[in-house]
């Protein structure tokens, strides 16, 4: 099983729209480029997207999601379902 299997798209977000994982605004904080990714298919254009693993933190916790920039500041999040908000 790929380690980011239980990732779901979550939503599809404009830059700056806000959007919390696991209680933090995804836009509050500086994201930490895990250098890590998985690929997933995009549903109503079936492409391949390529996405980047990233952690926020607000010094006492620390969350991961998923992000690709799909279109000029137009994002596809992706998270499990139980750390959206």
């Amino acid at each position: 099983m790929e380690p980011y299997a239980n990732l779901n798209c979550s939503a599809t977000v404009i830059d700056g729209q806000p959007f919390e994982v696991g209680g933090l605004n995804i836009w509050s904080y500086k994201w930490l480029d895990l250098k890590e990714k998985f690929t997933a298919k995009e549903s109503v254009y079936n492409q391949t997207l390529s996405v980047r693993i990233f952690e926020i933190s607000d010094g006492s916790k620390r969350v991961q999601f998923g992000a690709t920039e799909v279109s000029n500041l137009v994002w596809k999040i992706y998270t499990t379902y139980d750390d959206v908000k």
